[in-house]
């Protein structure tokens, strides 16, 4: 009869019954002699992954955390510099580039695909230039809505209205309208 360390050293694998003997029986056997040391140690270990697993979901989550202030952050930035700007340019008395869109054309259809009436729409070069309004945000057309809604309260009511009309004309975003009009009730 051979062993384990005669295989080992000849070479051959171990045999499978062996291996499933040791897996069965042997390794249940053991177990029951040494179940007070082998459970202590198992429970060990299983609390030091667990607390790890926590440690990492807590670093993960502190990191979208932070990602996300950080865009937040810059996002208000560039809302206050362009803020700026445009109080810099109303208080030096520079006038806004026109909103106007440059051709009927754009100005008769909205972003919704909705055409807006041919009737409203000015027919002459100078019609065109007494309809193109100043805006009292500088670059609204290139702004996002959530870049808009966070300046409409400090603009004045006449101001709003401005805008209200614009915003009617042409995008027609509703959360830039749904601010203005929670801002005037």
């Amino acid at each position: 009869m051979t062993t384990d360390g005669d295989k080992a050293s000849s070479g051959e694998g171990p045999n499978p019954v062996d291996q499933l003997l040791d897996l069965l029986v042997h390794a249940p056997i053991g177990l029951l002699y040494e179940r007070d040391k082998v459970m202590e140690t198992v429970v060990k270990r299983g609390r030091s992954q667990v607390q790890l697993a926590r440690l990492m979901a807590g670093m993960a989550r502190q990191q979208v955390d932070v990602e996300s202030k950080l865009i937040e952050a810059a996002g208000v930035a560039g809302t206050v510099v362009a803020k700026g700007i445009t109080d810099v340019g109303t208080r030096l008395g520079l006038a806004p580039e026109p909103t106007a869109p440059s051709s009927l054309d754009e100005r008769a259809t909205r972003a919704d695909g909705a055409e807006a009436a041919p009737a409203d729409e000015p027919s002459t070069t100078e019609e065109l230039a007494e309809s193109a309004v100043i805006l009292p945000i500088a670059g609204y057309d290139d702004l996002r809505a959530k870049d808009i809604v966070a300046m409409l309260a400090d603009l004045t009511a006449e101001q709003r209205a401005t805008v209200r009309a614009h915003e009617t004309a042409n995008r027609a975003r509703k959360t830039v309208l749904g601010k203005l009009d929670q801002l005037e009730g």
